[in-house]
């Protein structure tokens, strides 16, 4: 009889956490459908919504983390002195860098240096990547 007690009890407790997480995602979507009218169809409102914001600051003139300025702005607060590129390509929210020849130390340094500016890079040989993080 206490199984069965704890059973329902498990289950009503699972109902109700089930109800107010779809709550919590039909405020969500109700935010980005109201804040975004274009948006007909809600698939995945935080991306959806990111993409809107993201498309909206492009339309103004406004600058991301992902865009080329503040992500070399970044990078040259975080870079050893007297470490210089050789080569910078930027596409695709992502910065490409060659010819700084990091020691691995370094690396780490500027790796952590990047990151705590919302940042993410790796290093593939003489490359180093750099862009910024999905989530912050």
């Amino acid at each position: 009889m206490l199984l069965l007690a704890q059973f329902v009890g498990l289950n009503a407790s699972a109902w109700k956490e089930r109800s107010a997480l779809e709550a919590k995602r039909g405020a969500v979507r109700n935010v980005l459908t109201q804040t975004f009218p274009a948006v007909q169809l809600v698939v995945d409102a935080p991306v959806q919504m990111s993409r809107e914001v993201a498309a909206l600051q492009q339309a103004t003139g406004g600058v991301t983390a992902s865009d080329f300025e503040p992500m070399l702005g970044a990078l040259s607060a975080s870079l050893p002195r007297g470490r210089v590129p050789t080569t910078i390509d930027f596409s695709a929210g992502q910065l490409r860098l060659r010819g700084l020849g990091l020691q691995p130390s370094e690396l780490t340094n500027v790796t952590a240096a990047l990151s705590s500016r919302g940042y993410s890079a790796r290093s593939e040989g003489d490359l180093l990547l750099v862009q910024a993080e999905a989530t912050r």
